[in-house]
């Protein structure tokens, strides 16, 4: 985890410590910044892994496509259920409500 917070990115030159902290975070591993060049088999190694989870997103999002519809816009008067965002159940469907305002 030290490691991949001291890698700088090629396109925004600073590291993610480098952005969160302001400076650059200690490592096992003494590089100067901006002299990080990994070997070209890791670099590879990440391209086949953007590819890879490119491809895995966009077939799960045909996938979640196909079961998904475009719900009707909600009108003044129609019966909803609300989620009460407080106690021991925060995401639990249990209030009723009528819509009294459409925006």
């Amino acid at each position: 985890m030290l490691i991949y917070r001291s890698t700088i990115d090629p396109e925004t030159k600073a590291s993610p410590a480098l952005i969160l902290f302001g400076r650059p975070i200690r490592d096992k591993i003494p590089i100067p910044v901006g002299r990080y060049c990994p070997h070209n088999t890791w670099q590879e190694t990440l391209t086949f892994r953007e590819t890879a989870l490119d491809s895995r997103h966009s077939r799960e999002h045909e996938k979640w496509s196909d079961h998904t519809r475009m719900l009707t816009p909600l009108k003044i008067g129609d019966l909803v259920y609300v989620q009460n965002l407080v106690g021991n159940h925060p995401k639990k469907w249990e209030l009723s409500s009528v819509i009294t305002e459409v925006r």
